[in-house]
């Protein structure tokens, strides 16, 4: 579960955003993994994703570790129902074997507009 502030195209405020991803780590090192999630918030007149994510994490087991990650999938807005993919990145802090703290930003584009901009943090727990 993640959360943050998102802002939809250049000319809408920032508000509040969610999104909640299940994946699976498919390197033993665990140096890549993919997910997916479903992604919801208030910036415009407010919107909703579902994405497919790839994760690539260069050094998996140190305390602090850096993150990049693309998606794709599909998003949806009053104006606007179609693709969406973006680039982001940020830093995982390890609380413990299982459980980090992260926090991040995304560029997406959707239908030819910039945006959704996401800043996020979040618990990340693996099972």
């Amino acid at each position: 579960m993640q959360a943050g502030s998102a802002r939809t195209h250049e000319w809408d405020r920032s508000a509040s955003w969610m999104e909640a991803r299940g994946g699976w780590v498919f390197l033993p090192s665990g140096v890549a993994a993919a997910d997916l999630g479903l992604g919801w918030g208030q910036s415009g007149e407010g919107f909703i994703s579902l994405t497919a994510g790839l994760e690539l994490r260069p050094w998996p087991r140190a305390r602090l570790s850096p993150f990049l990650r693309g998606e794709v999938g599909l998003f949806g807005e009053p104006e606007y129902s179609g693709y969406v993919a973006g680039l982001g990145g940020g830093l995982a802090l390890r609380l413990g074997s299982r459980c980090s703290l992260r926090a991040g930003a995304a560029w997406n584009a959707h239908g030819g507009a910039t945006g959704p901009v996401t800043y996020y943090g979040g618990l990340q727990v693996r099972c």
